[in-house]
């Protein structure tokens, strides 16, 4: 949701299990005329989503994934400094395993600098090959391969409700966090729903189905509500529901408004 969120203001996102995000910055400094106005972009953006997070830029993936997680939550283009924060960190702060810091403690090894000062061919002798290409990946001198998101052509989401709802009219408010995820879809797409299609599932009984339409198609979520509340006033529930699941089946483009570049601002 967060990634399908930010991909109006940039483009190259990746995950990065348990609970990263990778953005991949370069090419779009130019379109924000700098690192400051590009990131102040990604903060007004996340601004409404209330999340609590840790951040840094790096010279690599691997940088700037232990820059974050070590809560430095830094932003700057300088390399060196980048570098240079990366060289402060502890082993037990990097995704090395534990018994790799343990072997390098040892010898005397405790924070990445130490290690970094070691000749790779020596490392590659007295340990293993994971050491070396997580060094090489830390350093971007090997290649980090990437697959980055791509938002979902369909939308479907499921929400599993807080406490069950037996009452066909209060299902309007869990709705509207569907509408309102299902409008940032179509606003992304730039295209207009015309048949939802919700299913509740019910304690103890066959889930229900519930189809609205709309004729000329609409993206807004306040225009949606208005259809669907219309609609429940007439739902019938069998038992308690506890999940709704919104599903669009039929979608098509928005219509051009005007070809006029200088019709003045509208």
């Amino acid at each position: 949701e967060i990634a399908q969120w930010l991909y109006f203001v940039t483009s190259d996102i990746a995950f990065w299990s348990p609970n990263g995000l990778l953005l991949r910055v370069q090419y779009m400094l130019s379109m924000y005329g700098g690192l400051p106005s590009y990131w102040q972009a990604l903060k007004d953006r996340l601004n409404p989503l209330k999340l609590t997070m840790r951040y840094a830029c790096g010279t690599s993936p691997l940088g700037a994934r232990l820059l974050a997680r070590s809560g430095h939550n830094l932003i700057s283009q300088d390399p060196d400094l980048l570098r240079e924060k990366v060289s402060l960190c502890t082993l037990e702060q990097t995704d090395l395993p534990h018994s790799t810091c343990q072997k390098l403690a040892r010898v005397g090894i405790q924070r990445l600098q130490q290690l970094l000062n070691v000749p790779p061919g020596e490392l590659a002798k007295r340990f293993d090959s994971q050491l070396v290409t997580y060094i090489g990946k830390l350093q971007g001198t090997f290649h980090h391969p990437v697959d980055f998101y791509h938002p979902p052509a369909t939308f479907s989401q499921y929400l599993e409700l807080m406490y069950e709802i037996d009452s066909s009219p209060i299902l309007l408010h869990p709705i509207k966090r569907l509408l309102n995820d299902l409008e940032r879809f179509l606003r992304l797409r730039d295209k207009l729903a015309t048949v939802l299609e919700f299913r509740f599932s019910q304690r103890d009984s066959d889930a229900i189905s519930l189809t609205v339409c709309s004729a000329q198609g609409e993206y807004q979520a306040l225009q949606w509500q208005s259809l669907v509340s219309l609609k429940l006033e007439n739902l019938v529930l069998a038992q308690p529901v506890y999940g709704i699941q919104l599903a669009v089946t039929h979608m098509q483009a928005k219509q051009a408004q005007a070809n006029d570049l200088f019709a003045g601002k509208q």
